[in-house]
C-alpha cells in the first residue's frame, strides 16, 4: 500500500512473508562441526513488516529506502534472528 504525499514523494507499507523447507538428506561433501553442515538448521518461517519512502528530485530519478523489521520467526534449528534490513536505491531513466 502507498500513498502518494506529491508528485515527487511517496510513502508505502507492505507485509513480507517466506517460507522455505528444510533440507532432506545429507550431502558427503559438505561435512563437519560447524553448524552450517548440518541439515536440521535450515528452512522455516518469517513474517515482515516493511516502511519505506520513494523520492524523485528530478525528472527520471528516484530515491528509494525501505525499512524492514521481522513481525514474527520460526526458524528451524540452530539459526540467527534476522533484526533488520534496509534496501537503498537509485534509479535513473534515460530518455
Amino acid at each position: 500500500m502507498s500513498y502518494e504525499w506529491n508528485p515527487d514523494l511517496a510513502t508505502s507499507i507492505r507485509l513480507r512473508g517466506e517460507s522455505q523447507d528444510e533440507i532432506n538428506g545429507i550431502d558427503p561433501n559438505i561435512y563437519g562441526p560447524g553448524l552450517g553442515a548440518n541439515p536440521d538448521n535450515y528452512g522455516g518461517t518469517r513474517t515482515e513488516l516493511g516502511v519505506g519512502i520513494n523520492w524523485m528530485p528530478v525528472l527520471a530519478n528516484n530515491l528509494s529506502v525501505e525499512l524492514l523489521l521481522p513481525l514474527n520467526q520460526d526458524r528451524n534449528g540452530v539459526q540467527a534472528e534476522h533484526e533488520f534490513s534496509v534496501a537503498v536505491s537509485w534509479r535513473k531513466g534515460f530518455f
